[in-house]
């Protein structure tokens, strides 16, 4: 019971000094409101003078994290599962007290194309707001354009779109 408590602690150790290298590294572009954990695998990565501001939030293994160029807000108590993806482009912002199932994936922008061909470095960008007390299950993609309501349940494997009051 000793060595696993050590363990424990030494892994919640751990990602405590991994956010504060990616500080270091995004000195400018990262702000840090709370004490944020990162577990084993997780990734942050911030480009084209992307912002991202973080609360007081907690991200299981192998979560991604990317802002290129966008703003990326994401509140106090809100909880990532394993393998979650944001890629903010232009804007995502999510309040506090959220919760996010396993395999979420959230993006904030896709690829301009037409009938002959798919432009691969160009990008319809839209916005993406998650309200406070919000509930995403595991399997959820959550698109371009989507303002998900205080309170909301988004159902496990659900692709979301457009306005959810």
């Amino acid at each position: 019971m000793i060595i696993n408590n050590i363990i424990r602690y030494s892994k919640n150790v751990f990602g405590i000094l991994k956010i504060l290298l990616y500080k270091f590294l995004y000195f400018k572009n990262l702000k840090l409101n709370g004490l944020t954990r990162l577990k084993v695998n997780t990734k942050l990565v911030i480009t084209d003078n992307g912002i991202v501001y973080l609360g007081d939030a907690y991200f299981y293994d192998n979560c991604h994290l990317s802002s290129i160029g966008g703003i990326l807000a994401i509140g106090s108590k809100v909880s990532f599962n394993r393998n979650n993806i944001i890629v903010c482009r232009d804007s995502i912002e999510i309040a506090d007290n959220c919760m996010f199932g396993p395999n979420v994936m959230i993006y904030d922008h896709d690829h301009k194309f037409n009938k002959f061909e798919i432009k691969s470095n160009e990008y319809n960008l839209g916005t993406i707001v998650i309200e406070k007390n919000c509930w995403i299950g595991a399997g959820c993609i959550i698109l371009k354009n989507t303002h998900i309501g205080e309170g909301s349940v988004i159902g496990a494997g659900c692709i979301v779109k457009g306005n959810i009051p």
